[in-house]
């Protein structure tokens, strides 16, 4: 049956799209790189551009005679709506009228367009404050040698009609549990956002939530309030020079229909990689405790497939843009609106160990995207895609090998029996820790 309906090769689709689903939380060892103020600018840039609640940007900087060209792109294709945000964007943090607060305007613009992207991080830290029962007592009994309420006190007494910092915290995470996101206007996404970047920005706030999962998606709700300002202060910095933005709209979507039951993908890697074994959903589920991994109840065509929609990710298309750009081969960085995924990462490590150049982003969530397409293939690319292929599968088959010895009884050493807390997966090149096996992605 499998036979009839993939007759060939297993496609990198498939496989970036069955290691996702076992392997999902990817930690490195080393940390993440202090951001230079130019990265700092160019993930605020990216952040504004983006108006869905699944979508992704990317921004690099070309400097040219007289102007600073920013070039960008989007996981899913530039429309004109897109371009039309980003002109009113331009020109409210160009405007000359002093009677006009830009980071405000730039702000409010954002939350009217991009309404979707800030509900999809509002939600996150709505359920990360209903999963904490003790963060109320926790903001209630903070002790006053704290001095956050003191911070507070002085920004509320600039922007809001109270003077306990106290009361508006309370207030604040009161709010979210019965929060209707979609009914908010830009004026109340916009306060949200204000409160959640000042709390969030105090260096103590951890003594007080102490919860780094609802610290963490505080500071990314509050994350527009400082793009918006970073901006502003860029903006005033190049105000001799040109700014122009060019859209690299090489993204492309494509909808394709895969296994329902995600075993079956990896019986046919295991056939291709000469492993004598077949295994199923239930076991692999055994394997990897905790993994949200696909079975045959997951379908949806009577054949057993799942319609999957892929696409090029927004800073891959942009190295990629930026190194046909010979005399730049040498620092390109890159700004991100969010973290990128592992296989970005790995894409563009073999760009830069095959053009000698660094492309730097600002960090890497570390997941792995089931949606995650390669850019076309052209000659001088072969090489990277075909190594990325080979890197991918060794990793399935590291996954097969597991589970084939839970399933006979065997087990590794470093695998935690009973918990499935943490398991260790030897990779070529790197070690990579699974975390919950899939679970609590911030």
């Amino acid at each position: 049956m499998d036979q009839q309906l993939y007759p060939g090769p297993v496609t990198f689709l498939e496989k970036t799209y069955a290691l996702s689903k076992v392997i999902h939380i990817i930690q490195y060892p080393n940390p993440a790189k202090q951001k230079t103020e130019k990265l700092r600018l160019l993930d605020a840039i990216a952040l504004l551009l983006v108006t869905e609640a699944k979508s992704n940007a990317a921004v690099s900087l070309e400097r040219r005679t007289g102007e600073v060209v920013f070039k960008w792109a989007k996981n899913n294709a530039v429309t004109s709506e897109d371009q039309d945000h980003l002109s009113h964007l331009i020109d409210i943090a160009t405007s000359n009228d002093p009677n006009s607060d830009r980071v405000e305007g730039l702000l409010m613009g954002v939350m009217k367009t991009c309404r979707h992207a800030v509900f999809s991080r509002i939600e996150n830290l709505k359920i990360a404050i209903k999963k904490n029962g003790s963060l109320l007592s926790n903001v209630s009994n903070t002790p006053n040698q704290v001095g956050w309420r003191q911070y507070l006190d002085k920004f509320l007494a600039e922007y809001f009609d109270t003077k306990s910092g106290v009361d508006l915290v309370l207030a604040y995470f009161r709010c979210f549990p019965e929060l209707e996101v979609d009914a908010l206007s830009a004026d109340q996404l916009g306060i949200l956002v204000m409160v959640a970047s000042v709390i969030g920005s105090y260096d103590q706030i951890e003594e007080v939530l102490r919860d780094p999962t609802i610290m963490k998606r505080l500071r990314l709700v509050g994350d527009y309030l400082g793009a918006c300002e970073r901006v502003v202060e860029s903006v005033d910095r190049y105000q001799e020079l040109k700014i122009r933005f060019v859209a690299v709209d090489v993204a492309t979507q494509t909808k394709t229909r895969l296994p329902g039951d995600c075993s079956v993908i990896f019986n046919r890697i295991a056939t291709e990689c000469g492993l004598d074994a077949t295994i199923d959903a239930s076991q692999l589920k055994t394997a990897y405790p905790g993994a949200e991994i696909p079975g045959p109840e997951t379908r949806t065509s009577p054949e057993g497939q799942i319609m999957v929609t892929s696409s090029i990710h927004a800073e891959c298309s942009v190295a990629l843009h930026m190194l046909s750009i010979r005399w730049l081969r040498k620092n390109i960085e890159i700004g991100t609106s969010e973290g990128s995924c592992w296989f970005c990462i790995q894409y563009l490590g073999l760009l830069q160990k095959k053009y000698v150049v660094t492309l730097p982003t600002a960090h890497s969530h570390g997941n792995t995207q089931p949606n995650w397409m390669l850019p076309p293939t052209s000659l001088e690319l072969l090489e990277i895609h075909e190594r990325l292929g080979r890197k991918v599968t060794e990793e399935l088959e590291g996954i097969i090998k597991h589970t084939i010895r839970r399933k006979f009884g065997d087990s590794e050493e470093g695998i935690d029996e009973h918990s499935g807390e943490e398991v260790r997966v030897g990779m070529h090149g790197y070690d990579f820790y699974c975390v919950g096996m899939g679970a609590g992605t911030a």
